[in-house]
């Protein structure tokens, strides 16, 4: 049984785990609606929406032309971003992990991928609820602490031994499912923190 100090530990990771998932997106959407602009002041400039914030900060009588939208694809976002989706989802997927640990009372092991072997995991799946009814996805939660594991040292160094970086190993679809797999251990934590909740 969890402790109210369990609960709010779980309850805390939960929304580190869905902040950091958030900030991935965040740099994903933020590229993709790259505004350019244009400092009118005796000459044109094309700059950024940031160098836009900036230069209002300075001289807020400057006058500004949107000239549109940036067209890169999601691909391309994805792939300027594919070694911190993979590092940044993988910590997400591991923190809702182990932040189900506590929500039944349970000490997490401190592996990055949480084994079935280990006697935690084990007695950890025997303490959720029998009528909690997303039981066996937590199954596949610990499941994806394993797989995005394998990745989380390749996605930081890439392959130095064959002078790989990590952009020329990950694809993008790779970081698509890296971000699917984050939202649905985020939203099993979630759902389990709510169930936890409401037997209390």
């Amino acid at each position: 049984m969890a402790s109210d100090q369990d609960i709010e530990y779980a309850e805390e990771q939960i929304g580190e785990a869905r902040r950091r998932l958030q900030d991935v997106e965040a740099r994903i959407e933020e590229e993709r609606s790259f505004m350019l602009g244009a400092v009118v002041n005796d000459e044109l400039e094309v700059i950024t929406n940031e160098e836009m914030r900036e230069e209002y900060q300075k001289n807020p009588d400057a006058e500004f032309v949107h000239l549109g939208q940036s067209s890169k694809s999601n691909d391309h976002l994805l792939e300027a971003h594919i070694q911190n989706i993979i590092i940044d989802c993988q910590m997400c997927i591991e923190i809702s992990a182990k932040s189900m640990f506590k929500l039944v009372g349970k000490d997490h092991p401190f592996e990055h991928g949480i084994s079935f072997n280990d006697g935690r995991t084990q007695g950890f799946y025997h303490e959720i609820p029998d009528d909690y009814s997303e039981k066996d996805d937590v199954i596949r939660v610990i499941f994806l602490t394993q797989f995005w594991n394998a990745f989380y040292e390749l996605a930081k160094y890439g392959a130095p031994e064959l002078n790989m970086r990590p952009e020329s190993i990950f694809t993008t679809d790779d970081g698509s499912r890296a971000i699917s797999d984050a939202h649905f251990c985020v939203k099993e934590a979630e759902e389990l923190l709510e169930h936890v909740k409401e037997e209390q």
